[in-house]
């Protein structure tokens, strides 16, 4: 908890600073970090993320890698949450699809 306070930085300071109840002797890891992930969650629904994959072109200075990252991070965040194995296996099938297809489609050569 300690080099946990001292390494946060920004908002997260000021968030921190600001929650006397993350100040307390007793508070546990779990509470801390269920506080962080309230606060800075994303608000986004999940078609905000569908229509910026889909819609997904290469940078003008951004090579194919790094591309390709940013479509595996949206598609990772388009790809539904459950707890059925099978069910979370078809997500990531999915989203691999869709990553797939949005790389070459948005790629620049």
């Amino acid at each position: 908890m300690q080099l946990a306070t001292l390494r946060i930085l920004d908002t997260a300071k000021a968030f921190y600073n600001a929650n006397l109840d993350l100040h307390v002797a007793d508070i546990m890891w779990e509470g801390f970090k269920a506080a962080f992930q309230e606060r800075f969650r994303d608000v986004r629904p999940d078609q905000f993320y569908f229509s910026k994959l889909q819609t997904a072109k290469q940078g003008k200075n951004e090579d194919p890698q790094e591309f390709a990252d940013r479509c595996r991070g949206l598609a990772q965040k388009v790809m539904g949450r459950d707890s059925d194995p099978i069910a979370q296996r078809i997500h990531r099938k999915n989203a691999e699809r869709m990553c797939l297809a949005s790389f070459v489609g948005g790629s620049k050569e």
